[in-house]
């Protein structure tokens, strides 16, 4: 288990924050989030894979810093 990056719920290891705060997140960005996460899992190369990954860890970051700005932490 790991923790949200918001509010530190117990959440699923596959999960990138609890369930309130995903639902803040746009749909829009959610779905990059998470096309760029299957991509680094089932992307066709590894250069392709590794650069899903490092536009992945941007997305999440700007994900999680929209939804921190929107509660104030």
């Amino acid at each position: 288990m790991n923790r949200c990056p918001i509010c530190t719920a117990k959440i699923a290891d596959h999960k990138l924050m609890c369930w309130p705060h995903w639902d803040m997140v746009p749909a829009q960005q959610q779905e990059q989030v998470l096309g760029l996460w299957k991509t680094t899992l089932r992307g066709p190369n590894p250069s392709i894979r590794r650069l899903a990954m490092q536009e992945y860890k941007l997305a999440r970051a700007a994900a999680i810093a929209l939804v921190k700005e929107k509660v104030g932490a």
